[in-house]
């Protein structure tokens, strides 16, 4: 269940093809810091939120679909941050339906509010590192 993937590991090992964080990191080490960051964060988020929306094998594979109004699309919202990191924190979960914007898109898009409250409590780092430009 999505309520025992608790880390960017556990997620990786239930994703639905082989993936090395090792490599992953490496992908993205000629970029900028500030840059690299942010990717990886992007990428790890992805996994994990893929992992947490499908974490029943004998349910289809969930996927946001923008052009479904009936829908429902979580996100875990927040406030605030500078380059440091200080300032930043969850501030609630928000729905959208039928459009995309700076919460994430759909490949950051959960499907009911007690998984992006889950994200939030165990992926609140990668969230930081994805929204901010951290020094």
């Amino acid at each position: 269940m999505y309520k025992e993937i608790n880390t960017i590991e556990e997620a990786i090992k239930r994703y639905k093809e082989p993936v090395d964080l090792e490599k992953m990191k490496s992908a993205v080490a000629f970029l900028p810091k500030q840059i690299a960051g942010g990717m990886l964060a992007l990428a790890m988020l992805q996994i994990a939120v893929w992992t947490v929306n499908n974490d029943d094998p004998a349910v289809p594979e969930w996927k946001a679909d923008f052009n479904d109004e009936d829908q429902e699309k979580w996100f875990p919202w927040y406030r605030g941050g500078n380059s440091t990191g200080s300032g930043f924190r969850f501030y609630g979960t928000y729905c959208g339906w039928t459009y995309t914007h700076s919460a994430g898109g759909a490949r950051l898009a959960l499907k009911d509010e007690e998984r992006a409250e889950h994200m939030n409590e165990f992926f609140q780092e990668l969230y930081k590192q994805l929204w901010l430009i951290l020094e």
